[in-house]
């Protein structure tokens, strides 16, 4: 399925296909996770131009109860319409607000000047086990965002 050019329907696709599979990928290897847009609680805001705020405070609720929030990067703009961010720019907003690590997949790291760590996504469950090693090493702060 491809990305659709007309923005409620891409809304629908960002926001329902592909995070419904990414929530549903991580309840097959028994993560609770739930998914949620920018545009929920205002957790992503474009202002003038480029700027991205990230108020963090509706995903440390879902990360306080032992949930991972997956965040669709469609975010209200200073015009109160919606925009649709980069998986990146997304990441790296919610990873600064949330004071975490950032993870991206391989290619990725060069769309950003963030520290990240970068993961393989050809090699399966290669982002759970890194969010996995960097839980157990005490990395990851209070979450850890994956960009992607």
């Amino acid at each position: 399925m491809s990305p659709p050019d007309d923005p409620v329907a891409l809304r629908r696709y960002v926001a329902g296909y592909v995070q419904r599979r990414l929530v549903g990928s991580l309840g097959d290897h028994t993560v609770p996770a739930v998914g949620i847009t920018g545009e929920d609680a205002r957790t992503l805001v474009v202002g003038d131009g480029t700027d991205v705020q990230a108020d963090p405070g509706v995903v440390r609720l879902f990360l306080g109860t032992g949930h991972i929030p997956v965040v669709s990067s469609v975010a209200y703009d200073s015009g109160g319409g919606i925009r649709f961010l980069g998986a990146v720019t997304a990441a790296v907003a919610l990873a600064d607000a949330l004071q975490a690590a950032l993870v991206l997949p391989a290619g990725a790291e060069g769309t950003c000047d963030a520290a990240a760590s970068v993961v393989d996504m050809s090699v399966p469950h290669a982002v759970l086990r890194h969010l996995h090693r960097l839980d157990g090493e005490g990395e990851s702060g209070p979450g850890a965002v994956s960009g992607g």
